[in-house]
């Protein structure tokens, strides 16, 4: 959970730089998204600290799982929008955004996007910040619940195992 906790602090310095270089360069817009700032981190955590026990858990008993969880990552993130919009892909292939959207952290980032006010109307974005939250804080929960049980299902094996 450590590492979870470093890089929320790590998070809240780009948001606030993110937020002040969009203020100056006239692409963010302050408004009332902003206020799901403490929601967002929330579920952050959440998010971020189900994986990170999943992979502790997984980790103990397949000594493998950070090489793989590499390779995965990798390509978790060229699936995710990070870089990209969801309509630019809509132009190319209407059935991979549905599939893009299925992705867990889909809705994360795109609600990161609404909270620092980077979602441009141009773009013909439709979603909002309270609907991508609740599918993310979902998304977050179930990944703790499983992370949380399975270690509390393991946690008598660490012994034996370390």
């Amino acid at each position: 959970l450590v590492p979870v906790f470093v890089e929320t602090v790590v998070l809240l310095v780009g948001f606030a730089v993110a937020l002040a270089v969009g203020l100056i360069s006239g692409r963010a817009q302050l408004g009332w998204s902003l206020l799901a700032l403490p929601w967002f981190v929330v579920v952050f955590v959440m998010f971020a600290s189900g994986i990170g026990i999943l992979l502790a858990n997984l980790d103990v008993i397949v000594s493998d799982v950070r090489h793989i969880y590499g390779i995965f990552t990798t390509v978790w993130f060229f699936l995710s929008p990070c870089f990209w919009w969801p309509n630019f892909i809509a132009e190319k292939a209407s059935w991979a955004v549905t599939l893009m959207t299925m992705n867990p952290a889909y809705n994360l980032l795109i609600a990161e996007r609404h909270v620092l006010g980077l979602a441009p109307p141009e773009l013909g974005f439709t979603s909002t910040v309270v609907g991508d939250l609740m599918v993310a804080s979902a998304w977050a929960l179930g990944f703790l619940l499983v992370g949380y049980g399975s270690f509390m299902a393991n946690k008598h094996k660490y012994a034996d195992l370390v």
